[in-house]
């Protein structure tokens, strides 16, 4: 019976980590709610701040301001991001604006 209760808690795996039970439950619905709450943080920012930049985008635009936005919804990011989710979320996040970051460095003459 005891034993029973102790695997409906938590279920480990010989190295340790938490494999089963409610105890695994709880672990992954927290991360999916971190995932959640750090894309919206994203997602916030980016419609603030960033998307009224990108709609009036032209050849004459400053870049830089644009990328300076970008640092900033990222420090804003990693002030605000929690939880299990924040690192796999700044790093969507590094990815898909390290496109347009690497393209400021590029000179063209």
């Amino acid at each position: 019976m005891i034993i029973s209760l102790q695997d409906c808690i938590a279920k480990y795996s010989s190295e340790g980590g938490c494999n089963g039970g409610k105890l695994l439950q709880y672990i992954n619905k927290n991360s999916v709610c971190s995932v959640d709450y750090c894309r919206s943080i994203i997602q916030q920012s980016k419609e603030s701040k960033l998307d009224p930049l990108l709609k009036h985008l032209s050849v004459n635009s400053d870049i830089e301001k644009i990328i300076r936005v970008i640092e900033d919804i990222r420090k804003n990011f990693e002030e605000q991001g929690k939880g299990p989710g924040k690192n796999s979320v700044l790093q969507e996040f590094n990815e898909v604006f390290y496109v347009l970051e690497m393209s400021t460095a590029l000179k063209f003459p």
